[in-house]
């Protein structure tokens, strides 16, 4: 145990230095970091190149990308987190240049920021809204796109270098049917989606080896759902969950909030909206912020407010200071936080660290004025069945020896003298 818990002293002070780096006053919120004149475009960059095209006529330009980032020579960070979203559209129309707004002011606040184009198009004979379109036409539409949206993100991964993204920061997302992509190549195995429509892997490849041949891992710290969903719920499993931030209107016709089918045709794709994903986030402990307008329909938040929300949604998690909450249409400002936060049931709160967050191993809760010798912790899954956990404290930090856990999302109590602090892990 001695052995286990010295090995970690390094990575104790390494995790400091990285946390401070993001959790920087000004930077990721609601204000410019940097001018425009900082900010490097680059547009129409090639991911690959997909065998499979609607009617059978190759677009490379649908498999290309625009990218947002800033200048080397202005930015003291070498390397950045990396923001990817993908357009809207029904799977029918649309085209990344909607989102170079978007990128390049996420640019100005610090980001590596990139809109994506895939494949689009099926039988929606002229106006998918009038629901005579072909539905299982849209499911291969659907299925295209995910496999683009997967390449494209293997592409900016193994390219990191070249734009100085730090890939233990990936947030991903987009508007409406491109955070479906999104959501669902992220949520859902080839597995599972075969158990839905079982020849759509044999006829066009599969969701995560089309478009490039780029073989390499990311993995994604947060989502950003402009107006989207996913295909169902259940197919979230608390070991891949990320931290949410979503955008709707009450009256959206087009994407549920809750769930239904698209533009509320029945042979059109089934979709959770943003009330059923922030639903599913808080019944299993994760972080998700849900920004609601009420008695409004789809598509209605203007660019700069979305900026603003998603800079400080990404701040709270860089500063470990993300919580859950509803909103009715109010902006954030978050360019004044720099230090890392959490939960406490009492009167003040207590700066708190978790991490690895997920874990495997071993969990350490880094805090300066919650943590001495008689600290004491109790540790909970979500049944509320407590939890045999060994712990040492070290300094300011309780390391827990977790091996023994099985996958899942945890929730503690954190007791000192005079003050209680809650918190959550998850084991994968």
């Amino acid at each position: 145990m001695q052995k286990w818990i010295c090995s970690l002293t390094i990575l104790l002070c390494t995790h400091n230095i990285l946390e401070s780096q993001l959790c920087i006053e000004g930077r990721f919120s609601e204000a410019n970091y940097f001018s425009s004149d900082e900010i490097v475009i680059e547009n129409n960059t090639s991911y690959g190149l997909a065998d499979n095209w609607y009617y059978d006529v190759p677009a490379p330009s649908l498999n290309s990308f625009n990218i947002a980032y800033p200048s080397f020579s202005e930015d003291p960070l070498t390397k950045r987190p990396l923001v990817v979203l993908a357009h809207g559209g029904a799977f029918w129309g649309g085209e990344k240049e909607n989102l170079d707004y978007i990128i390049q002011q996420l640019a100005m606040r610090g980001f590596v920021a990139v809109t994506l184009n895939y494949r689009k198009g099926w039988d929606a004979f002229g106006d998918p809204e009038n629901c005579e379109g072909d539905g299982a036409s849209m499911q291969v539409a659907i299925y295209k796109a995910m496999q683009d949206v997967q390449a494209g993100m293997r592409y900016l991964t193994y390219h990191a270098a070249d734009y100085g993204i730090d890939t233990s920061w990936i947030f991903i997302g987009g508007q409406s049917a491109g955070v479906y992509a999104m959501m669902n190549s992220l949520y859902m195995s080839q597995e599972e989606w075969n158990t839905i429509y079982s020849e759509q892997e044999a006829l066009y490849g599969g969701i995560f080896s089309s478009t490039n041949n780029i073989d390499i891992d990311y993995s994604v710290k947060g989502f950003l759902n402009l107006w989207g969903g996913v295909m169902d719920t259940a197919f979230i499993s608390i070991e891949e969950v990320v931290p949410t931030i979503s955008f709707y209107g009450t009256d959206d016709d087009v994407v549920p909030p809750y769930s239904g089918n698209f533009l509320g045709c029945e042979q059109y794709a089934y979709v959770y909206g943003s009330a059923a994903i922030n639903e599913f986030m808080n019944d299993h402990g994760v972080c998700s912020v849900l920004n609601k307008r009420a008695g409004y329909g789809h598509d209605t938040y203007e660019d700069d407010y979305v900026i603003d929300n998603m800079s400080c949604f990404m701040k709270s998690i860089f500063c470990n200071d993300c919580s859950s909450y509803e909103v009715n249409y109010d902006l954030s400002t978050c360019s004044d936080i720099v230090i890392d936060e959490t939960s406490v049931l009492g009167n003040e709160k207590l700066a708190l660290e978790i991490f690895p967050n997920p874990a495997s191993d071993y969990v350490v809760i880094n805090s300066i004025n919650a943590l001495n010798k008689n600290s004491a912790i109790s540790i909970y899954d979500v049944m509320g069945k407590r939890m045999n956990v060994v712990y040492q404290i070290q300094n300011f930090a309780m390391i827990l020896n977790t091996e023994n856990l099985a996958e899942g999302a945890y929730f503690f109590l954190l007791e000192n003298e005079q003050q209680i602090a809650k918190g959550s892990f998850i084991i994968q």
